[in-house]
């Protein structure tokens, strides 16, 4: 009898020296080229292959275009993980590559759809593994692969417990919703299972992904298509409204505080240089929001260009306004704020602006170690540990009467008390928005 089992390679799946890999695409690319894979181990899928005892493996990796996607993406690509497991494993894998976005539901089930008639064909005893990969992909498999072969056994594998034969239905929405929650879309995820379906699910786990990707037009319309009873779905619909706001400053602060959400989760699942570019990205959102609530114009970098070009708003001998906007969006904004409170600009000085333009300068210091690190992370792909991190934000000194003394207002948000805590240093930019909303509320 033939034993057939077809999984997707996830980022989890491999271990280096029995340590976990951010980046698996770079490092098991340069493992597998160099022939170096002592080191490597697949304790999940090792785990899977002690159990079923498959006489054939059909594994799906991804290899996205490098030209179109994102570098911290492009990291995340499974295709050398795959490539090990070929090289290392007793058995007989064979591996199937998706160029396509893994977290495109429609692009996955047209994927699965076309590809699992062939790789199912003639095995006798069929596992589909939807440990692994991302939720698009889990249900992809799952129902496209029960569409091809009925009588295919669902499992689903942990190091502890082992592999966990599944049923259809609620349990496997159950641990598709772990996937979710791995993948973190977390809080709704599992408790929604209760009473509604696939279809639901899937248009919930959308809508989540669109957030991530901040694509909110599509997460709204999302949102609006499922039941009303769907739980959650009203207080995340109103967060994803506030980000479509008319008011760009109660637009940009909510999108911030997606980005801030972002970063934590980066920090909890220990990918450091993603919880850098992403505290990095909202200090930089927070000066934006700042000079849209202090010039009333749209927080956008032609607008910004457009309007403090006027000779009483950007001196000349800073540079051409353009290149260093484009360059160093943070530097020069905050370059501008502080004009602003010095009364260089042709802006009026009010109690407001001069509260959120103190608030935003503050915030800057409170990530400022980390802008090398960032710049290290996306322009040379160096790996970013944790004490990095620690190290980084340690550096940043903050005098927090300073700003009081220089322009009568400091700011409304206490600095980490532990300034080398990487969770405090975003729930201080956290509070810093809220405390530039309620300025500009006053």
């Amino acid at each position: 009898m033939t034993v057939l089992l077809v999984r997707n390679v996830g980022v989890n799946d491999v271990r280096v020296d029995g340590e976990r890999v951010n980046e698996p695409y770079y490092v098991l690319k340069e493992l597998v080229e160099s022939g170096d894979l002592d080191g490597v181990s697949f304790p999940i899928l090792e785990r899977v292959l002690e159990e079923l005892e498959p006489d054939r493996i059909v594994l799906f990796a991804t290899d996205q275009d490098p030209g179109s996607t994102p570098r911290h993406l492009k990291a995340k690509d499974t295709l050398y993980v795959a490539e090990a497991m070929r090289e290392l494993l007793d058995v007989e894998v064979e591996v199937r590559v998706i160029r396509e976005n893994p977290s495109d539901h429609d692009a996955m089930l047209e994927l699965y759809g076309r590809e699992l008639p062939e790789v199912l064909d003639g095995a006798e005893e069929v596992y589909l593994d939807v440990t692994t990969g991302t939720p698009a992909q889990s249900l992809a498999l799952a129902l496209k692969g029960l569409e091809v072969e009925p009588d295919a056994e669902l499992v689903y594998v942990s190091e502890s417990t082992g592999t966990t034969r599944i049923r259809v239905g609620d349990e496997l929405l159950r641990r598709i919703a772990d996937e979710l929650l791995e993948y973190g879309l977390n809080d709704p995820a599992a408790r929604v299972l209760s009473h509604t379906g696939l279809d639901d699910l899937r248009t919930y786990a959308e809508a989540r992904a669109a957030e991530d990707r901040f694509e909110f037009e599509r997460a709204r319309e999302l949102y609006r298509g499922l039941p009303e009873d769907f739980l959650d779905v009203s207080d995340r619909l109103e967060r994803v409204e506030r980000a479509l706001s008319d008011d760009p400053v109660e637009r940009m602060a909510e999108r911030t505080r997606y980005v801030l959400d972002r970063a934590l989760t980066h920090l909890k699942r220990g990918e450091y240089g993603e919880y850098v570019l992403r505290t990095c990205v909202a200090q930089e959102m927070i000066l934006w929001t700042t000079f849209s609530a202090v010039s009333g114009r749209e927080p956008d970098p032609d607008e910004f260009v457009r309007h403090a070009s006027r000779e009483a708003d950007w001196d000349p001998k800073y540079g051409n306004l353009g290149d260093l906007i484009r360059r160093d969006p943070v530097s020069t904004l905050a370059r501008y704020l502080g004009d602003y409170l010095e009364d260089l600009t042709s802006l009026e000085v009010t109690d407001a602006g001069r509260a959120a333009a103190v608030n935003a300068l503050a915030s800057y210091y409170v990530v400022k170690g980390l802008r090398e690190l960032r710049d290290d992370y996306a322009h040379r792909a160096i790996r970013i540990t944790l004490e990095d991190v620690r190290e980084a934000l340690g550096r940043s000194r903050v005098d927090s009467e300073y700003w009081e003394r220089k322009h009568g207002h400091g700011p409304d948000f206490k600095f980490p008390s532990e300034e080398d805590d990487p969770e405090a240093a975003v729930e201080a930019l956290r509070e810093c928005v809220d405390a530039i909303e309620r300025a500009v509320g006053r």
